[in-house]
């Protein structure tokens, strides 16, 4: 087949550092759309509500669309408008609460895009989750069966601080940004490997339908120096730093910690086995997940895609999260600061 893609929020920053390098690696020269003023070659620039007209004619097959979920349903409704539709793929997250996420389900079934659009988290890419997917049924018997595993801890550390997306992040926080995505694709892949030998998203979404978060054990931060950056709110309560527990089944506890501005940058998890012995993979890599992904979805697959179910379950478990904040509030921590160090926990980390 030829491919004809055209990246929506080609001028964006993730665009630009991790989707059209991948893009470029698997040969793939896009059209490119967006609302800024760009240099960039095949560059379209326009409102969205004019895809239609200015697209029809270049026999596009795929439309990657890297916006916030605010301008998912234009462009799904332009593009159902298209003589011949494309494959759909929308990046994370899909849509900002439940009922936002359930508002999107139902338009894509209205605008009969069912099986057209592919849900996009980069994290299923990461080579280590690819080799938990990849494992054969004896080994994933061998090292996780619920039965053999006392806890798991999934830590996501970043040094950086959000940068020049204050305004996005202080309307977003670290709840919906990374722990409501990113978090339940870690969890639910490794579960998943007790035996599920359906596809992916199917075994995913047996797990997230186990997991519940643990009430009062959420521990919010926020950096210092985040209300100071452009485009923050100056009372903002919003957190830049979450541990709590989950439970699977009610029994087995997942603890999880993601923040920013910290002491190091690490993405891994830890399995402990009742039997004393430990397990820590690696998750953090330098290789751009998003050339799996994009190859997925080019090529008709689904392996990486979340269902639009699975993501209702993840927002599902994060609702219970954002109740929770909502009466939190927020430990002030020094940028480069070590969470083992800062924050208060009954939880057993690194135990």
């Amino acid at each position: 087949m030829n491919t004809r893609l055209i990246l929506f929020g080609a001028t964006g920053d993730l665009a630009k550092a991790k989707i059209l390098p991948a893009l470029q690696t698997l040969g793939v020269e896009p059209l490119l759309y967006g609302r800024k003023p760009s240099e960039l070659t095949n560059y379209i620039q326009g409102e969205l509500e004019e895809i239609t007209e200015k697209i029809e004619e270049k026999a596009i097959t795929h439309a990657y669309v890297s916006l916030p979920p605010q301008y998912f349903e234009v462009v799904l409704r332009q593009l159902a408008q298209l003589s011949s539709v494309p494959g759909i793929a929308l990046e994370k997250p899909f849509g900002t609460s439940y009922a936002d996420a359930e508002k999107l389900a139902g338009l894509i079934h209205e605008l009969a895009l069912d099986g057209k659009v592919y849900l996009v988290d980069h994290y299923l890419g990461k080579p280590a989750l690819v080799e938990l997917l990849e494992l054969s049924s004896e080994a994933r018997q061998q090292l996780y069966r619920v039965d053999l595993i006392d806890s798991v801890e999934i830590d996501a550390f970043e040094t950086n601080t959000v940068v020049t997306r204050g305004a996005f992040y202080d309307g977003v926080g670290t709840i919906r940004d990374f722990v409501q995505n990113h978090i339940m694709a870690i969890a639910s892949t490794l579960l998943m490997q007790q035996g599920c030998e359906v596809s992916s998203t199917e075994c995913r979404q047996q797990v997230l339908k186990h997991l519940s978060y643990k009430a009062n054990s959420l521990i919010l931060g926020q950096y210092q120096g985040f209300k100071e950056t452009a485009g923050v709110a100056p009372d903002s309560r919003t957190e830049t730093y979450v541990a709590c527990e989950f439970l699977y089944n009610e029994i087995l506890p997942i603890h999880i910690r993601v923040g920013k501005a910290l002491h190091e940058a690490r993405t891994e998890v830890r399995v402990k086995y009742k039997d004393g012995t430990k397990k820590v993979i690696t998750i953090q890599s330098s290789v751009n997940s998003y050339e799996a992904i994009i190859n997925d979805f080019l090529n008709g697959g689904s392996r990486f895609s979340l269902s639009q179910q699975e993501a209702l379950l993840c927002w599902t478990i994060t609702e219970q999260l954002l109740s929770a904040r909502s009466s939190i509030t927020a430990i002030t921590y020094p940028q480069g600061s070590n969470p083992d160090d800062m924050f208060p926990s009954t939880l057993s980390y690194n135990s």
